[in-house]
């Protein structure tokens, strides 16, 4: 039991169900879902959706889907990459910024295609039980009618204000007051509503072509981007044999490369090799070897990790334990 003179959290019990996501009203939206009947599956989903609405700053229909499924606690869980790829017509090089030596996080270049929406629906259709229209209901009632911003959501909210009045889209959608928004103010967001509907209504193409791609497709190419329809067009995620390491007992499961999933279970090598189990949290030596484990695993990350289509990548360098305790 922890110590409640100090600040912390107490563990969650219960017998039916339970929901974690990053956002109280994604994790009340899961859990009416699970209440009625609906399965894990479904409370994904509908959580992620409303998640795209209410916490902009962290995810989006603009993003990307990667899942871990275990049925009734099998193992291995069922893998799904849906991530999407780099314009077909983008030149291998040229493109990165001379003065930093990469591509810029705010380039259009870093621009892919998003994978959520297909990923999304895939995972309904294969495993859930709701209708995609039904998932995407509590997101569109959210996006029209409105929700009430968190502080958390506030404060990095703030922090993207810059980055948000650079172009029109953003000032006009995320900036409608001419500023970001402060705590408990109530947001609306038609235009993203109005998109959720089209997608409930059409499915995945109604988002991968016609008006909706054609205008994603034209802003990024004013932008300077290669995107054209066929990337759009042709966009698919795939089932994937995730990879495992074990760590004191427990088996960490994650999605293979182009997923970035391996660099954490590099770092719990790392850390399980130098002895991290036995440092008391509250000591100098527990966040050193966190800070060393992180740094020596985002580097191998950085140079190891593609796109295993386009090149070999060396997945065993992040399970080899013995390379970890070197």
């Amino acid at each position: 039991m922890r110590d409640f003179y100090l600040p912390g959290r107490s563990p969650v019990s219960g017998r039916d169900c339970a929901v974690a996501s990053s956002h109280p009203l994604a994790s009340a939206a899961a859990l009416r879902v699970l209440t009625a009947g609906g399965n894990a599956i479904d409370a994904a989903v509908v959580a992620t959706a409303v998640l795209a609405v209410v916490e902009p700053q962290s995810t989006g229909i603009g993003g990307d889907c990667f899942a871990l499924i275990s049925k009734h606690g099998t193992t291995p869980p069922i893998g799904y990459n849906g991530s999407g790829r780099s314009p077909k017509a983008l030149p291998a090089g040229g493109i990165g910024d001379p003065a930093l030596g990469r591509i810029a996080e705010t380039s259009v270049h870093s621009v892919t295609v998003p994978g959520v929406v297909e990923g999304l629906a895939r995972l309904l259709a294969d495993h859930g039980t709701l209708s995609l229209a039904e998932a995407l209901r509590p997101a569109i009632r959210y996006a029209e009618e409105g929700y009430p911003v968190y502080q958390k959501v506030a404060f990095e909210w703030a922090g993207a204000e810059a980055k948000l009045k650079t172009n029109a889209g953003g000032r006009d959608i995320y900036l409608p007051l001419g500023r970001p928004p402060v705590p408990g103010e109530v947001i609306r967001c038609p235009a993203l509503g109005q998109t959720l509907r089209a997608i409930a209504e059409g499915g995945p193409d109604a988002f991968y072509s016609g008006a909706i791609a054609d205008s994603m497709i034209g802003f990024l190419r004013d932008q300077g981007g290669h995107h054209a329809a066929e990337d759009f067009a042709s966009h698919h995620g795939a089932y994937v044999e995730p990879v495992s390491l074990g760590y004191h007992g427990c088996d960490v499961w994650q999605i293979p490369p182009n997923g970035q999933g391996v660099t954490t279970l590099l770092m719990l090598a790392i850390l399980d090799a130098a002895g991290f189990a036995d440092e008391p949290p509250e000591g100098a030596r527990y966040h050193h070897l966190l800070a060393e484990a992180t740094r020596l695993a985002f580097e191998e990350r950085n140079r190891t990790i593609g796109d295993p289509d386009h090149g070999a990548i060396a997945v065993e360098r992040f399970l080899d334990t013995a390379r970890a305790a070197g």
